[in-house]
């Protein structure tokens, strides 16, 4: 669904009200930060017209309200860090940022019952730190995107975690175009004391309306945590690409029985032979680890190579050695600093330096200076992010495999990418196309390497599990009646498309 620019004196009426509704400072039209906010990592998007900056649930609705009144679209962030798929610009040019990161309490931790209430600014350090300094028992299934990222924010995104942390959602507050609110399952009800423990409420569930979506603007949503073993090791296996099928079929049951979680196997710079460096985290009683350990060592043995170092020999450089030398994999600062973990359940540390590596270190990138900070933005990195979803089958995953190094070769993109086994049932193929975003050949042959893998993956019947900003349109090649019927609940809940105009939401033929 289309949607045209707002008129310059429609945007600066609406500038005006909204000024005096949150004050001056809140809406911020300077080129710099203007600027600041249209920062991204991929090869172009477009530039926000405006920001405009929330200090409280209770203004949200009076800005949507006065943007519907003058068709000033919105386009919604919680942190701004979507970095690889849009960072924190618009889909669409003429857009002002309703930027929420200001949203940012912890409104309640149900330390008996194991959720946490909470609103978009909220980042994963901050509730990772929240629920070890209250000892709640509680922890959080974090990414490995960086402890300044929006928890909410990646949810609503389908973000990747060692589970599903979106299918634990449970309650929402959502502002709807119209500026009237929402709270779906059982909140609805005056004084329900089941809002966040019973997750489908009563009649249509609504939940998955405002998922991957711009049919509202969520501001409080409620999600079950997990609760914190008491005892769990860390274990590591490499596998040659040759064995990656076998692998895969081996590690399914363990995946589909829960005893390892969806963490990735990570392909891994080991020169001309390709390597998949797997990391699993085996939790519970110690008896029961210790089965699962020898079980799992047991069944990967044809095909891997797998190693459990003990706690406290993350911390001593020659036993990292001797567990590489174990693994069959070469000593160099990227596979150590993968085996500097200590804490099974702590997220990965994301160093500026490991980030470098991760986006395709000097030979992509060809930095300037040295990295300061994990924000590839503060650095002008280049990537997008692909994520086609395929079966947890060996056979199927090599399919997929082959279906992508061509492309990727063919636009002079290296093979960044891992595998995450989403359930025990399907797998995303996480692919960073990396690129130097300096150089204007090398821009548009990305975004090209993006678009090539996005439609030969869905032709092939391995849809994606997110889409980058600069990709939207591509998502209903055959004009099916999902995206009609997608388009039919924005006209009704959004007619005016104020609300992040073509955020999943692929344009109509003819549009």
């Amino acid at each position: 669904m289309g949607h045209a620019p707002a008129h310059s004196d429609a945007l600066e009426a609406a500038c005006q009200e909204w000024r005096e509704l949150l004050g001056a400072d809140a809406v911020l039209r300077t080129p710099d930060v203007l600027a600041r906010y249209g920062r991204t990592t991929l090869a172009d998007a477009p530039s926000p017209t405006a920001g405009v900056r929330i200090r409280s649930t209770e203004q949200v609705a009076s800005v949507v309200r006065v943007a519907a009144a003058h068709r000033a679209p919105l386009y919604l962030i919680s942190r701004g860090k979507n970095w690889g798929w849009g960072d924190a610009c618009p889909v669409t040019a003429g857009q002002a940022i309703l930027d929420l990161s200001a949203l940012d309490r912890i409104l309640d931790i149900a330390e008996e019952l194991g959720y946490a209430v909470i609103q978009p600014g909220v980042t994963q350090g901050q509730l990772a730190e929240h629920l070890s300094a209250i000892d709640s028992g509680w922890w959080l299934d974090a990414t490995a995107a960086g402890p300044d990222t929006s928890v909410l924010g990646n949810i609503l995104d389908r973000g990747g975690t060692r589970d599903e942390r979106s299918a634990r959602v449970c309650g929402m507050t959502v502002v709807l175009a119209d500026g009237s609110e929402v709270r779906t399952g059982y909140g609805h009800y005056p004084g329900s004391r089941v809002t966040h423990v019973a997750r489908w409420g009563i009649g249509p569930s609504l939940d998955g309306l405002f998922s991957q979506s711009n049919l509202g603007v969520v501001t409080e949503l409620g999600f079950w945590l997990q609760p914190r073993p008491t005892y769990a090791e860390i274990g590591y296996y490499a596998v040659p690409d040759e064995a990656l099928e076998a692998a895969i079929d081996v590690l399914r049951p363990f995946r589909i029985c829960g005893v390892i979680p969806g963490q990735p196997l990570q392909l891994t710079p080991t020169g001309d032979r390709p390597v998949w460096l797997g990391i699993t985290t085996l939790q519970g009683h110690p008896q029961a680890v210790a089965a699962h350990r020898e079980e799992l060592t047991a069944a990967l043995a044809p095909v891997a190579k797998v190693a459990f170092p003990r706690p406290e020999e993350a911390a001593d450089p020659n036993a990292r050695a001797a567990t590489l030398e174990a693994l069959g994999l070469p000593l160099n600062p990227f596979f150590d600093n993968v085996l500097r973990r200590s804490d099974p359940l702590a997220a990965p540390r994301m160093e500026p330096a490991g980030v470098l590596a991760w986006l395709g270190g000097p030979a992509v990138q060809h930095p300037t200076e040295p990295p300061i900070s994990i924000n590839p933005l503060d650095h002008d990195y280049g990537f997008y992010f692909a994520w086609p979803t395929c079966p947890a089958l060996g056979r199927e995953v090599r399919a997929l495999l082959d279906l992508v190094r061509p492309i990727l070769a063919a636009h002079g993109c290296p093979q960044l990418m891992a595998l995450r086994f989403v359930t025990g049932r399907a797998i995303v193929l996480v692919m960073r196309i990396a690129f130097d975003r300096k150089r204007e050949e090398r821009r548009a042959a990305a975004r090209a390497c993006h678009h090539a893998i996005v439609d030969a993956t869905l032709a092939a019947g391995y849809p994606p599990a997110r889409m980058a900003i600069d990709g939207m349109d591509r998502l209903d090649p055959t004009g099916d009646s999902y995206w009609q019927l997608v388009r039919r609940l924005k006209r009704c809940l959004d007619p005016g498309s104020i609300l992040a105009p073509g955020r999943y939401l692929p344009p109509a033929a003819g549009d």
